[in-house]
């Protein structure tokens, strides 16, 4: 399908039937739509003005089908949204929490120093994030398009 459609320039497209030459195949982008209902009522309107007691010209009505749609465009949202939320509450929280509890500071006294701390934080953090990236993609069923990309923008 031409890049005009996918892209909401143009409302449909008629393209010659495979089965039969001399019919049409409508091509739009939702099947329930006004516009699509309007393309309809104008051609055949059209037909009728120019030619009587004939079959109908578009035989067939067809979607074109996104990959996702609207669920695939809020994916790297939703991404960003997992990064700052792990990276900006939940570790902090963390961290507030053993200083609160007085854990941090029995941390501190073994042989562990404050930046295998911070370390062990901050991998817990990107493995967070990754577990919840790769969820995302399971559950929406978006396949490994971007998934490497937004690995990579979780580290």
């Amino acid at each position: 399908m031409p890049l005009h459609l996918k892209e909401r320039k143009i409302d449909g497209i008629l393209t010659s039937n495979e089965k039969s030459p001399d019919r049409l195949v409508l091509h739009v982008l939702k099947m329930e739509s006004l516009h699509t209902i309007a393309i309809v009522q104008a051609i055949s309107a059209l037909q009728k003005a120019t030619e009587v007691n004939r079959a109908d010209w578009i035989t067939e009505v067809k979607t074109v089908h996104h990959q996702g749609g609207a669920q695939r465009e809020t994916l790297p949202t939703w991404v960003l949204m997992l990064v700052l939320l792990v990276g900006f509450i939940i570790l902090p929280m963390q961290v507030a929490e053993e200083k609160e509890k007085k854990l941090l500071l029995a941390l501190l006294q073994t042989p562990i120093n404050e930046i295998q701390w911070l370390i062990a934080k901050l991998i817990l953090g990107i493995v967070l994030i990754t577990t919840a990236v790769l969820m995302l993609h399971i559950l929406g069923e978006y396949g490994a398009v971007h998934l490497f990309d937004y690995m990579l923008l979780s580290l």
